[in-house]
C-alpha cells in the first residue's frame, strides 16, 4: 500500500496547502463549538480565551512552517 500512497500524495502535492488549511479551519471549527462551550462551564473565561488564543498560534505557525 506505500506506493500507491506515494503516487497518490506525489499527484496530488499542488494541492497540501488547501487541505491542511481545510483541515485547521476544521479543527477551528470544532474548538469553538464543541470544546469551547464546556471548558466556559469548568474555568474562567480569560483562562480559556488566552489557551484558544495561544494554541490558534501555535496551529498557524506550525502549518506555515510544514507548508515550506
Amino acid at each position: 500500500m506505500a506506493v500507491p500512497t506515494f503516487i497518490f500524495v506525489e499527484a496530488f502535492k499542488p494541492l497540501l496547502p488547501y487541505g491542511l488549511g481545510f483541515a485547521a479551519g476544521a479543527m477551528i471549527w470544532m474548538v469553538f463549538s464543541e470544546l469551547m462551550p464546556d471548558a466556559l462551564e469548568e474555568t474562567s473565561s480569560n483562562l480559556v480565551a488566552i489557551v484558544t488564543t495561544i494554541s490558534i498560534i501555535t496551529m498557524i505557525v506550525a502549518f506555515q512552517v510544514l507548508i515550506r
